[in-house]
Formats: structure tokens, sequence, C-alpha cells
């Protein structure tokens, strides 16, 4: 499994995770540890938007092992950790989890496109 890892300086804020027109379910998973002695602390803040209303900013302590879950309509989705200590958040291959709504969506689409056809050419 492929990890991406990002080094994140105290008082720094990175963007970990970005999302466009996405609007199915997906959870976003990650986790942090410290580089030094000091205590894992900071904050994970989660900016999504639908298509044309921003919603409120969520705010949350960041723990040793994150996930955050991403709505049917939120069509934007910015994740970001602020730093209190030096850390590194690793990030693990995402998973085909939002893939499956996707392609059930497909399916029942094509299944529907199907039923329309053969009522139509059916005398």
């Amino acid at each position: 499994m492929m990890i991406k890892s990002i080094r994140i300086n105290a008082g720094e804020r990175i963007k970990i995770f970005s999302s466009r027109f996405g609007s199915v379910p997906v959870e976003y998973e990650f986790q942090a540890r410290t580089t030094g002695s000091d205590r894992l602390t900071g904050e994970v803040e989660v900016s999504a938007f639908t298509l044309f209303f921003r919603k409120p900013l969520l705010k949350f302590p960041l723990r040793e092992k994150n996930l955050i879950k991403a709505g049917m309509w939120d069509t934007f989705v910015y994740i970001y950790v602020k730093a209190n200590t030096d850390m590194e958040v690793t990030i693990p291959r995402r998973n085909l989890r939002a893939a499956r709504w996707v392609f059930l969506l497909a399916v029942l689409i094509a299944l529907a496109a199907l039923v329309i056809a053969l009522a139509v050419s059916t005398p």
C-alpha cells in the first residue's frame, strides 16, 4: 500500500485533502504523529461547499487517527491540518469505497435505460 507522508512544522496550516465536484459520500483517513518529544496537538479544519452554498467551517481536535466523512452533496471539500507541534501526517492510499456509489448509480441508470428501451420497442 502506497503511503503519502507530509511533514508539518509547529504553527503551519497545510491542506492535506481537496475534492472538487465529488458529490458522493467519501471518507478521508489520515494519521498524525509528533516528530519530537512533544505531545500531539493541533486542529483539523473541514471546509465544504455544496454546489452553491458554503457550509459552516468545522474544526476538530487532531488525533493520532483521524476520519473525516464528506456527505452526498459536499461538492467541494478541503481538509486542513493546523499543527501546534512539529509532526508528520501520513495518508494511506484511498480505497474505492466512494467508487461503489458511482458504480451502483451507473448500474441503476443502465437498468432504467434498458427497461425504457424495452418498453418503447414492444408493440
